[in-house]
């Protein structure tokens, strides 16, 4: 039986870790979470060089990574992945040309990176254009220009290891625009697609919590 998406009265409350999504400032997943599991604790880390190691603090039970954050922990070593954790949107690499189930070609990774050089905010928009989340783009920088630099940059290099998506819980929505659902699922078994969802967290994260809430080993 899959265990409620929420914590009971009586269960004690789960401290989880939350890495995000290239671009999005933290606090956007806030409200979507904390709905989704109330009666837990929170933390939110931007998808830099330290979100996985700041994750691994032992007084977390459970991480969760969605996008990027999803692609930092999966392209991690599974001695780093040992308590439950979550990979919502996940992608394995982000360039079509990789054969991993991505749907953007190089030149436009390339082109979001060349524009990042020129105008920050303006790459920012054309990334959250491919995602389907334009309604998100931000006016000021979410988070700190070298921690977005090396996170698009990131986009470009880190690939998942398979010994870590084997130890994983992944959710895709099956209508992502960045990634191939079929081609992941047909490389990566243990994916739970999720219908009719696409890239927002928005309706990612609650029919996650709703289906599959809590998290075991």
């Amino acid at each position: 039986m899959t265990p409620s998406p929420t914590a009971s009265p009586s269960s004690p409350s789960r401290r989880w870790a939350w890495i995000g999504g290239w671009g999005l400032p933290s606090t956007s997943l806030h409200q979507v979470v904390n709905a989704c599991w109330p009666d837990d604790s929170h933390e939110f880390f931007p998808p830099d060089s330290n979100s996985v190691s700041r994750a691994q603090d032992p007084s977390f039970q459970i991480i969760a990574g969605y996008s990027l954050g999803a692609l930092l922990l999966l392209s991690s070593a599974p001695d780093q992945l040992a308590r439950p954790h979550l990979a919502i949107a996940p992608i394995l690499a982000f360039d079509a040309e990789a054969g991993q189930g991505g749907l953007t070609p190089q030149r436009s990774r390339l082109a979001v990176e060349s524009r990042f050089t020129q105008s920050p905010t303006s790459s920012l928009k054309l990334y959250l254009r491919l995602a389907g989340m334009n309604d998100l783009a931000p006016s000021d920088l979410p988070y700190a220009l070298e921690d977005l630099a090396w996170g698009l940059k990131s986009l470009g290099t880190a690939q998942a290891r398979s010994d870590s998506t084997a130890r994983s819980q992944l959710f895709l929505g099956t209508q992502d625009p960045l990634t191939n659902s079929a081609q992941v699922l047909s490389q990566v078994p243990n994916l739970i697609s999720l219908p009719g969802l696409n890239h927002d967290f928005r309706t990612l994260i609650p029919a996650v919590a709703a289906r599959y809430g809590a998290v075991h080993s």
